[in-house]
Formats: C-alpha cells, sequence, structure tokens
C-alpha cells in the first residue's frame, strides 16, 4: 500500500480522536521519549497519549530499526485488548501499527473484526486495506466465509471492506461488494467492482441505477441509490461499455433528466456515448419509457441540439407511438 493511502488512515483515525491526547486523565503529562527508552515503555506511552507522543515513537522505532520487534508486542497488545482499550487507545494502538514496513499478522486482523465493537471491526479492515499481503487477504477469505456459515453477512458490508477487498485484490470477493452496493450504496463498492471486474461491474451498474423510479429522479431528493455511487457509476459506464442489449440501459434517460444538475450533465454524456454507439437500441430503449420521460428528453435536448442528436431525434421519431411524442419531435427537428 503507498503511503499516501496509509497516511490518509492515519489522519482519518487522528480525526475520531481529535482533542484526545491522553486517555485516562487529561492533566497526565505525556513522558519524556528518549532514546535510551525501553520500547515496552515508549509503546505504552504512544498508545496513551498518541498525537505528537505517538509521532514521537515512531521516530523512535525508525532511528533504533525495531520495527520487527514493534509489530510483535503492539500486535500482541491490540489483540489482548482489543475490548479493554478505550476508543482513543485503540486507535492510537492501531495508527502506530499500521505505521509499520512489515506485513500485519492477520492474527491482528482477525482480532479486530472478530470483535463486537464497531469501532475495531472498522479498524480491522482499514488495516487490511493499508497493509495488503497474502497472508491478510487469505484472512479476509476466512472472514467472508465465517459470515456466511453464520449468516452474518451484514457485520462485513462496510466501505472498509470494500477497500480491503480491492487492496488485496480478491477477484472472488466481488460478489461482496456488489452486494456491499446494492444494499448500502457506498461509492467504495462501486470502486472496488470497477477494480476487480470492470465490464461485469458496467452490466450490474445499469441494474443499480435502476434501483431509483424516473419519477424520483426528478425529484429535488433521491434517496433510493448514492448520488456519489452514481457519479462514479456513470462516469465508468461512458469509458467501459455495457452490452446495448442490457435491458437496464434505457435508465440512462431517466438520469439524464434528473432534477439534479450534476447528475444529469454526467448522465447526459454518458448517454452520448451510447447514442452513437448503438442509436437504433437507444431509440428503442426511450420510446418504451413513460410518454413523460419521452417529452421531458426532447425538451432536454432542445437545449442541445447537435447534429448527431438531430439523427437521434429522427431515429426515435420512427419508433415513437405517442402522438405527441411524435408532435414533439416534429417540433424539434423542424
Amino acid at each position: 500500500m503507498t503511503n499516501a493511502f496509509r497516511l490518509m488512515l492515519l489522519v482519518l483515525f487522528a480525526s475520531v480522536a481529535t482533542g484526545c491526547k491522553t486517555t485516562d486523565n487529561d492533566s497526565n503529562t505525556p513522558p519524556a521519549i528518549t532514546a535510551e527508552m525501553p520500547l515496552d515503555q515508549a509503546l505504552e506511552a504512544g498508545v496513551r497519549f498518541g498525537a505528537e507522543t505517538g509521532e514521537k515513537v515512531k521516530k523512535l522505532i525508525m532511528r533504533r530499526a525495531e520495527w520487527p520487534q514493534t509489530m510483535a508486542l503492539l500486535g500482541q497488545s491490540i489483540r489482548d485488548n482489543t475490548q479493554k482499550y478505550t476508543d482513543d487507545q485503540l486507535i492510537n494502538a492501531a495508527a502506530l501499527y499500521m505505521s509499520s514496513p512489515e506485513h500485519a499478522d492477520p492474527a491482528v486482523f482477525e482480532s479486530l473484526v472478530g470483535s463486537a465493537r464497531p469501532l475495531a471491526r472498522q479498524i480491522g479492515w482499514h488495516l487490511a486495506s493499508a497493509m495488503p499481503s497474502p497472508a491478510i487477504a487469505k484472512a479476509i477469505d476466512r472472514e467472508l466465509s465465517r459470515a456466511i456459515q453464520e449468516s452474518d453477512e451484514e457485520s462485513v458490508l462496510i466501505p472498509q471492506m470494500a477497500m480491503a477487498i480491492q487492496n488485496n485484490g480478491i477477484l472472488t470477493g466481488y460478489t461482496w461488494v456488489r452486494k456491499g452496493l446494492f444494499e448500502n450504496g457506498g461509492d467504495e463498492f462501486a470502486k472496488a467492482m470497477i477494480s476487480l471486474n470492470p465490464h461485469k461491474a458496467s452490466s450490474d451498474f445499469l441494474e443499480y441505477l435502476s434501483l431509483a423510479p424516473a419519477e424520483e429522479l426528478r425529484q429535488m431528493t433521491v434517496s433510493s441509490v448514492n448520488l456519489y455511487s452514481c457519479l462514479v457509476i456513470l462516469q465508468h459506464l461512458a469509458k467501459v461499455h455495457a452490452p446495448a442489449t442490457n435491458p437496464f440501459l434505457g435508465q440512462l434517460f431517466a438520469y439524464s433528466v434528473s432534477r439534479n444538475i450534476g447528475l444529469s450533465q454526467v448522465a447526459s454524456a454518458t448517454l452520448d456515448v451510447y447514442i452513437a454507439m448503438a442509436r437504433d437500441q437507444m431509440a428503442l430503449r426511450l420510446a418504451q419509457l413513460p410518454v413523460w420521460v419521452q417529452i421531458a428528453y426532447l425538451e432536454h435536448a432542445q437545449r442541445k441540439l447537435t447534429p448527431a442528436v438531430t439523427v437521434f431525434l429522427e431515429e426515435f421519431k420512427g419508433v415513437a407511438s405517442a402522438p405527441e411524442v411524435v408532435e414533439e419531435i416534429t417540433e424539434t427537428v423542424r
């Protein structure tokens, strides 16, 4: 994992504990981190106080080249205290552990994700994302198998899990991140799907977009789908094309006339790609949609009546059946 990604995780953990430099008594003074300080005492101070003390401890470990010993001691401490640490202590311990260039111990990941504490589970999946390895990938597979066997899928369907599957390149995890997208909607799931299987993702994405009724897309508030995921999806669909025979392809028209300006603009750009690629198929898709959607699209098209759009409208006119739609097309392309 890149240093930039690891830094992002450490910033995230630090933000959770903002203003919480100590964990027992805010009046306690952090000890001086000296070159002679025993490693176990330095780690205890880093876990307890975090913030600047934690940074000094990391520098001490690097100067003394003690990451292997640190990983052993800190990993065991996290395993022993996953339930006992305060939130701040657990965050500090995890941030220090993930600063190491060494491979993570799968047992630490398993201890965290097996915890009843939501924060511990999130940190465990973050650890798997930040410190990928073949051993961690196998541990992820075991955890996902456990979730299936115990009917505990909901506990793993979190954004951090999607990132861990993606960063460990677990191709068989595609089913999990797809399930996460459809049930929870976060864009982390969509991004993981793209990373693991971009072509299959295109077809599955159209099905996800169809979860939002056309009527809802004409409202100011859309709740059936995640808007951030939709933007990721639409941009992907413009690059990696779904088959023109996909039964949900007509949904792009509904998104193009959404009242959400950003969503409408991205969807319109994607729709133009498919119209250019399969004009006759897209005309048939539009003709199958409710008449009000067809009219809304025509009104939308009038504002950007390019030669390509004009040709498409002529194609659409040949398959449209509603008289008011045919009349609107005639007025538009006249």
